[in-house]
């Protein structure tokens, strides 16, 4: 086994055992070797790709033309530094390699934290944040062509198998109770506070947005569900199920207020829809959705003209 993936096993081994363990201060140094094996690892998936180039040049992050006494032009790279989070999913795309960048977003953002300044999270929520890894995890094993067990041995993939299988059953249970609520079926609600998606209403039965209420499991708050469902909507890259079953891509997602119920900031476009998160009122997509007066094809002219006079 070479260096590089030997030393990306050796890491996750290092974070898993470290997570294990129920002391706060471990689950930072989890953090710490988890997601630096992660990264090696991921590494390790661009080297295999290019078994004949020689490793600098696979994991530069920068390269420069030289030209060479003969006058042949050449690529290096330029300084010692290697492809780091932020470029890492840049080179997958490249070498046509698939990576779920965005669930080592999170983190990235707690490792940065603690290495720069510190972090206000919670140990249990920096658990949860590593468990939502293993997917990513199970991916570049796959890439390189083995299981997650062989590389990183029966004692470590017994123990991620375990906090998955649970950090699972606690999201299930969470997104369950808000089956009541037929308008966001689909949208992954998290925690404004935490960012956390372990959260849940506390009347499962409840299908008033007015009436939920709310708690985080990752870290205790109670967020007000005006501000949760407003930061969820803004959040998610998820679809969004508007109340008679049909999804809708929130790629694009502007929040106005609600003429109706006079709610501030709780009327959101997705796709072709606009519909108030408070009081599931539609409004007709033939009228403005920022003063409601009729649309000319594709402009307001109320609102072409305010915008024309303040400039």
């Amino acid at each position: 086994m070479d260096t590089l993936l030997q030393n990306a096993i050796n890491s996750i081994q290092i974070g898993i055992e470290d997570y294990k363990l129920k002391e706060s201060k471990r689950s930072i140094s989890a953090v710490r070797n988890y997601y630096a094996g992660i990264l090696l690892l991921a590494k390790a998936v661009l080297v295999k790709a290019c078994p004949d180039v020689d490793l600098e040049m696979v994991l530069a992050s920068k390269y420069k033309p030289i030209l060479s006494p003969e006058g042949d032009l050449e690529i290096l790279p330029d300084g010692m530094q290697t492809v780091d989070f932020y470029t890492i999913g840049r080179r997958f795309t490249d070498f046509n390699l698939t990576i779920d960048h965005k669930k080592l977003k999170q983190l990235n953002t707690i490792r940065n934290d603690i290495e720069h300044k510190y972090t206000e999270l919670s140990s249990e929520k920096i658990k949860a944040e590593i468990a939502k890894t293993f997917e990513v995890l199970v991916e570049l094993c796959s890439h390189l062509g083995e299981l997650p067990v062989t590389l990183l041995g029966d004692d470590t993939w017994k123990i991620i198998l375990e906090v998955h299988a649970v950090y699972q059953k606690e999201l299930k249970e969470c997104q369950d109770s808000f089956s009541s609520l037929e308008l966001i079926k689909g949208l992954e609600l998290a925690c404004p506070n935490c960012h956390s998606e372990l959260i849940y209403q506390e009347d499962q039965l409840n299908d008033s947005f007015q009436k939920m209420v709310l708690t985080c499991k990752s870290c205790g708050a109670n967020p007000e569900a005006l501000v949760c469902l407003q930061y969820s909507v803004d959040k998610s890259v998820t679809s969004i199920n508007l109340s008679y079953g049909d999804e809708f891509s929130s790629q694009e997602s502007l929040f106005w207020d609600c003429s109706s119920c006079n709610e501030t900031g709780t009327l959101v476009t997705i796709g072709n829809i606009t519909k108030c998160l408070w009081c599931d009122s539609e409004l007709d997509p033939e009228y403005c959705i920022r003063c409601n007066t009729p649309l000319t094809p594709y402009d307001c002219s109320y609102c072409s003209y305010t915008a024309n006079t303040d400039n």
